[in-house]
This record gives structure tokens, sequence and C-alpha cells, in this order.
């Protein structure tokens, strides 16, 4: 069994309890939300007065969730490309799988990856900068 076929193995099942826990967290918020039971305490803002560039994650998951694209991409603009590269990778390596063949992985290219870090420091920084101009996106 080759290295990349056993990485796949272990790859594959801990992405799907990723994205089962994250549909969970989602409802959970969500249903917290709807309650108007739910703070938003976030260490990193109390303490910089900085939004964290996870910041509107949960919120923006929530909307993803309720298929409300507008408000997901509001409260957190990286949120649905970096699913987007996941769900690619995952099929890529699905069908790997299934084919007993490395081509589909193959197709995946790597530097796909470097898009979600950057997505996620460019949004922390825009939305800083918007917000020492008086803009809060977040509380819009």
């Amino acid at each position: 069994m080759s290295l990349r076929r056993k990485i796949l193995l272990i790859f594959l099942p801990l992405n799907i309890l990723l994205i089962a826990a994250a549909l969970i967290y989602g409802a959970y918020v969500g249903y917290y939300m709807d309650m108007g039971e739910l703070a938003f305490d976030c260490f990193f803002y109390e303490n910089t007065r900085l939004y964290c560039p996870g910041c509107g994650g949960s919120r923006s998951l929530v909307y993803l969730l309720r298929l409300d694209l507008l408000n997901s991409l509001k409260f957190y603009p990286p949120l649905i490309p970096t699913l987007l590269i996941i769900i690619y990778l995952d099929f890529s390596a699905l069908l790997s799988f299934i084919k007993n063949s490395e081509g589909p992985l193959k197709k995946f290219n790597p530097n796909l990856l470097i898009i979600i870090p950057v997505l996620i420091l460019l949004n922390f920084f825009v939305r800083n900068v918007l917000l020492f101009s008086g803009i809060d996106i977040l509380s819009l």
C-alpha cells in the first residue's frame, strides 16, 4: 500500500468527521442565535480591539447552512472558497480511493491549499483597516 493511499485512509475519515462537527456546531450556534442568547465574546477582540482572523466564522457558517450566501459572505468571506477547495480535495481523494488509482488525486493542485491562509489573512487585514476607518462590517 502506497504512502499516498495510507494518507487517504486517514485523511478522508477525519475530514468527514470535521465536516460533521462543523454542521453540528453550526446548528448549535444557529439555535442560540435565534433565541438571542448567544454572546460572541472573542478573547482576541476584547484585548486588542482588532478582529481576529476567524471573527464572523460561526455566524457565516450558520448563514451558509441556511443557504443565505450574501450574509455568509458578509460575515466571513473566506468560508465558501475554503469549503469549495476542501470539497474538491475530498472528491479527488475519494475518486482515487474508489478507482484504486492516484490519477484523480494527482490532478488536484496542492497550490490551491495556499489560497486558504491567504484569504484568511487578507480578510483579517481588510476587516481591521475598515474597522479603523469607522466601518464595522460585523455589526452592520
